[in-house]
């Protein structure tokens, strides 16, 4: 007896949105300046970017700050490492 064939439909990846453009390129210009962070110019920074986990945590940070206070990336990272070199 044969099996009838299912009909396997390739399900479509989901078009990207303009609000996907945008986080994306946001995740890129956080990336840049979190680059550029050392031991001298921001310590506090720089020691939690050492793991991924992290990186994570300083980017959703530095994400946020921009989006709540609507500033630069770089100011962002700036007034974290204030903030968190404070504790």
């Amino acid at each position: 007896m044969k099996r009838a064939r299912k009909d396997r439909q390739k399900s479509a990846a989901p078009k990207p949105t303009d609000d996907d453009q945008l986080v994306h390129e946001l995740r890129l210009e956080v990336k840049r300046v979190i680059t550029q962070a050392s031991p001298t110019t921001y310590p506090t920074i720089y020691a939690r970017l050492q793991d991924v986990q992290g990186y994570q945590q300083v980017e959703d940070a530095i994400i946020n700050y921009v989006l709540h206070n609507n500033v630069t990336p770089g100011a962002a990272l700036a007034q974290l490492e204030s903030t968190w070199g404070e504790i």
